[in-house]
């Protein structure tokens, strides 16, 4: 059976939003933060800079952190990933395709 790269079930137990446990809250910086409050972060800081990633990075992957508003793009949530965490490893980063809707939560 396949396994996603970036999931420890393969690819046909992976679940589906309607499965999904409800997230705990996300500590950042010793305060709790709501999932739906830190996606909304992250959500505001994709907005604010959109049109400046829709011109060059189309259909790339971005990464924001979301406490300090910097954000990682490359061509592979792989290679967005090891650039974001170099710079803050163990955080939480918010994560889109550029120019399409939300590609998924990452947590480290």
């Amino acid at each position: 059976m396949r396994r996603s790269p970036f999931s420890e079930r393969p690819t046909s137990e992976i679940l589906i939003p309607s499965q999904v446990p409800p997230t705990p809250a996300v500590e950042m910086c010793g305060k709790k933060m709501d999932p739906e409050e830190f996606v909304r972060a992250g959500e505001a800081i994709y907005k604010r800079i959109k049109d400046e990633l829709e011109k060059e990075h189309m259909g790339e992957v971005v990464l924001i952190e979301v406490e300090s508003g910097d954000y990682f793009v490359a061509p592979t949530l792989a290679e967005a990933y090891e650039k974001a965490s170099r710079k803050y490893p163990g955080r939480l980063f918010y994560v889109r395709h550029v120019g399409r809707r939300l590609f998924m939560r990452l947590l480290s």
